[in-house]
């Protein structure tokens, strides 16, 4: 009996032994599952962070290549502006230059417009001269004719005079001792008249048109007196002298004509002006 007691005892201790342990374990499962319940709200809201994390994640990756590609635009975008700039300042660069070259030609085309008319004045000024120098040798022409003529007249005149004087010797022999003091004085009035006249003639070949005139004048005075002594019985000696005046007349205008004839003939050197060149047209470079 008393074993069945110690038994129920021991039994009885072992029931309320697990009654305190199933209590326990109860408890214990009890604050297990509000743990478990209390991790599980925050692994849900861990969750909702993570997804709302990977939402800003992705947001942040997009404008992160957005930044990028903005990014890569300005450094293209500055790349060409650089370039650009440096393109400009190549074609300013290039148009100074153009400019410059523009301006030198400007002033040299000026220059040969002032030399071209300097040079046209100048072909004036030797076409005025050269029609001097041909008015000078048609009028010297016409005097050397004139002259010529005189000449042949006076050698006609003298010819006869000098064929009356064969037939008059004999009648003039004591006219040449009358006059022979006087010979000598009468020959020097000659030839002082002759060179005279030869001077002045010379002198007057270099002057106005009008000059010849006056060596005609002096010619037909001095043709004249040739006439006259010829003529005058008085005074035959006279006649031995006049062909030694129409020789020196002869060779003064022979040396007048061969002067003006070089004149002539002598080419007249009459610059061309250059023809200037045409002025360079300015090329606008198109910016690219």
């Amino acid at each position: 009996m008393d074993r069945i007691k110690e038994k129920l005892n021991s039994l009885r201790l072992e029931a309320d032994s697990a009654l305190e342990r199933a209590e326990a374990a109860e408890a214990k499962a009890k604050r297990l599952e509000q743990d478990l319940l209390t991790k599980e709200q925050e692994v849900a809201s861990l969750q909702h962070k993570l997804s709302i994390t990977e939402q800003d994640l992705d947001k942040t990756e997009a404008k992160l290549n957005e930044h990028k590609a903005s990014r890569d635009e300005e450094e293209s975008s500055r790349t060409n502006a650089d370039s650009m700039q440096r393109k400009i300042a190549l074609l300013e660069e290039e148009l100074d230059n153009a400019e410059k070259n523009l301006r030198e030609t400007t002033e040299k085309l000026r220059q040969v417009d002032v030399k071209a008319e300097h040079f046209e004045r100048q072909v004036q000024r030797i076409e005025q001269e050269r029609d001097a120098w041909e008015k000078k040798y048609e009028d010297a022409e016409a005097k050397y004719r004139a002259s010529k003529a005189e000449l042949e007249e006076a050698t006609s005149t003298a010819a006869a005079a000098e064929a009356e004087k064969g037939n008059e010797v004999i009648q003039h022999d004591s006219a040449d001792d009358e006059w022979q003091d006087t010979d000598g004085d009468d020959d020097e009035d000659l030839f002082e008249d002759s060179f005279d006249f030869l001077g002045h003639s010379g002198a007057e070949s270099e002057s106005d048109d009008d000059d010849g005139d006056g060596n005609d004048n002096m010619l037909d005075s001095r043709s004249g007196d040739g006439g006259q002594k010829a003529a005058g019985a008085s005074r035959p000696t006279r006649y031995v002298e006049l062909p030694a005046l129409l020789t020196i007349l002869v060779a003064y205008w022979s040396q007048v004509w061969m002067a003006f004839w070089r004149s002539k003939s002598a080419p007249i050197p009459v610059p061309r002006p250059t023809t200037p060149p045409p002025p360079p047209s300015r090329q606008r470079h198109a910016y690219p």
